[in-house]
């Protein structure tokens, strides 16, 4: 059941997130165990997205979620891995928007 509740709330914040204007220009694509994952408007190459909160500050490539700086235990990597692989599509569409 709480976790459940769990997926619930995220799923708000990131809906209420989405609907926001982004003053930063920046696009939130979820936050899996709080974590935040994001990509940044005309942001560097390679096509990257960012993940921060509870200590991380790490970049992940577009391409395969392989971590492109920033030090992450395993237990996140397993996290945002997942993330990835169920979000790809996503994540690839929000860096296209962004990278025309």
């Amino acid at each position: 059941m709480t976790e459940l509740y769990i997926e619930e709330l995220s799923r708000i914040a990131t809906e209420i997130w989405n609907s926001m204007p982004h003053f930063l220009g920046e696009e939130r694509i979820g936050n899996p165990n709080g974590l935040n994952v994001f990509i940044n408007a005309n942001d560097h190459n390679p096509p990257h997205f960012h993940v921060k909160g509870g200590g991380i500050d790490a970049c992940f490539s577009v391409k395969d979620g392989s971590l492109l700086k920033g030090n992450i235990g395993h237990s996140t990597q397993k996290i945002i891995s997942k993330f990835f692989q169920d979000n790809k599509e996503k994540i690839q569409q929000v860096s296209d928007k962004y990278r025309g």
